[in-house]
């Protein structure tokens, strides 16, 4: 998935990147943060998880502030992205796993499993 990858690369940055580099990540994660923004809201209030709230908060603190001003505002903006996107992407995940049907399973004394379909 790109957004994963994203994220991986903006948490792994350890030394000053280059600024087109830095550019063409921030601009990636705020793309991909601004869709999984729009598909957290989309997820009914009262079924949003703690994390996707708190995401969500976080988007538009990030989105109001922009980077901070000195030689390192532009530098940790990215990863800032980078953890949003990622909490967001985990909400997402958890709320379409907790929503999925899963198939109750007959139990057997002594044997596995049967799923009810299998019969």
């Amino acid at each position: 998935m790109a957004t994963l990858s994203l994220i991986r690369q903006a948490l792994a940055i350890r030394q000053n990147p280059g600024l087109q580099e830095l550019a063409l990540l921030t601009d990636a994660l705020l793309t991909h943060c601004a869709s999984l923004a729009a598909d957290v809201k989309a997820i009914p209030i009262e079924q949003r998880s703690t994390r996707g709230a708190g995401a969500l908060m976080d988007w538009a603190k990030l989105q109001a502030d922009g980077p901070a001003d000195g030689p390192l505002g532009s530098w940790s903006y990215a990863p800032q992205l980078a953890l949003v996107a990622r909490n967001l992407l985990r909400a997402i995940c958890d709320h379409r796993s907790a929503t999925l049907e899963r198939a109750a399973y007959v139990g057997r004394p002594s044997l596995p499993p049967l799923a009810p379909g299998s019969r």
